[in-house]
């Protein structure tokens, strides 16, 4: 659910009516309510393998009265032999967070298309999923991706897309760092990231949500608002210039972008002394109870005896 909610602040919010819709693996079909913004215009298309990921869609659509002739369901391999969809979506959707199996890619890339160039024959990978997807946008389409935090750091060939999706395409908007909540992943944090092809700003938007506990009312409009306006909050997020990337070689990894806040914790003092004054009054009854019992069962004068009696060598 919260999820959802972060879909639908970043969708509704981006200046972009999305009314035709790509959505890779109906697993994730559910996400079509986040993002559609007038369902009774729109048109839906995406793959799956599973039959019954798109009977699950087709009932949903069917519940939100989008008509039959405005879903189209595919197959993978239907689906990527169909090259007529280039640039034809206002949003897409990917979503592979940790342990989930990314695959080849999303839709097949035209030669002429500058991704093709970062994307080597029977690679696997997530960002190879993204590039894949970046050409089934619109000229000023937007794209929402899900995917494992290490991506943001890694060397090799990820930093080379990395670079290409910051200076070349020039088209990521936001990274968000979410929570370990909203997917119970063993392992590292999933990060958010929010793709428009056309932008005016020279800046990307980072957010450290990861310990968010909850995305309510409040916190959703704190994310709003300084997305808008290109706010920077001490410990959760940051305006960062693209200068600043390019000299951290396209890492970007939050660390690097924003400092998180030391939570100190206010001490009473008064209260502090007033109960070591407490302990030591409880330490000295106690001494005191001891010595009494020690008195009574003539405790130290036993242990003078047989102190003196082994001392002498005589048992008995």
């Amino acid at each position: 659910a919260e999820l959802m909610s972060l879909y639908r602040l970043l969708f509704q919010n981006c200046g972009k009516a999305c009314r035709s819709v790509f959505l890779p693996d109906f697993q994730y079909g559910i996400l079509l309510n986040t993002m559609l913004t007038d369902r009774h215009d729109s048109m839906i298309y995406g793959y799956d393998d599973s039959r019954i990921f798109t009977e699950i869609v087709k009932i949903q659509c069917y519940m939100d009265d989008i008509p039959e002739e405005s879903v189209h369901l595919y197959d993978k391999k239907s689906w990527m032999e169909d090259t007529e969809h280039q640039g034809c979506f206002d949003a897409v959707t990917v979503l592979v967070p940790e342990g989930v199996e990314p695959g080849r890619y999303i839709s097949t890339v035209p030669e002429w298309h500058p991704v093709y160039n970062y994307m080597n024959s029977g690679t696997k990978g997530e960002l190879p999923m993204i590039l894949s997807a970046l050409p089934l946008l619109d000229e000023d389409g937007v794209m929402s991706v899900v995917i494992p935090s290490a991506l943001l750091y890694r060397e090799g060939k990820e930093a080379q897309i990395r670079k290409y999706l910051v200076e070349e395409a020039g088209c990521l908007d936001l990274i968000m760092l979410l929570p370990d909540h909203i997917f119970h992943s063993t392992g590292q944090n999933e990060v958010l990231l929010f793709f428009r092809k056309q932008r005016t700003n020279k800046d990307i938007m980072f957010f450290d949500c990861s310990e968010v506990e909850q995305f309510n009312e409040e916190k959703m409009n704190q994310i709003r608002k300084s997305w808008q306006e290109r706010d920077s909050i001490s410990g959760f997020c940051a305006s960062v210039e693209i200068e600043r990337i390019r000299e951290n070689d396209y890492n970007l990894n939050l660390p690097r972008y924003i400092t998180k806040l030391i939570k100190l914790t206010e001490v009473d003092l008064q209260q502090k002394m007033k109960r070591i004054k407490e302990i030591d009054l409880e330490l000295k009854e106690i001494e005191h109870k001891i010595a009494m019992y020690r008195r009574d069962l003539e405790l130290d004068g036993s242990i003078h005896d047989i102190a003196r009696t082994g001392s002498s060598g005589s048992l008995g």
